[in-house]
């Protein structure tokens, strides 16, 4: 079994931009572009069952992928 790249689910942040893991609660907004293997959920239960998948994939050290929510820019 591969190990993890990160000992917790990496999140990259500056003033402008987050990168982090997408939350379960979010499917709903994100379901026109939750996709896996090339293939579009159909529903939130889908999109849940595809999230299940990126986050084993995580653990198992294979890949990560990353929710960018909007951040507001001061100035």
């Amino acid at each position: 079994m591969k190990k993890p790249p990160y000992p917790e689910y990496p999140k990259i942040a500056s003033e402008e931009i987050l990168f982090r893991k997408i939350k379960l609660e979010e499917l709903s907004e994100l379901l026109i572009i939750s996709f896996y293997d090339g293939k579009q959920a159909k529903n939130e239960t889908e999109a849940a069952a595809m999230l299940h998948r990126i986050e084993n994939d995580c653990l198992n050290g294979e890949n990560i992928h990353w929710g960018l929510p909007l951040r507001k820019i001061s100035g």
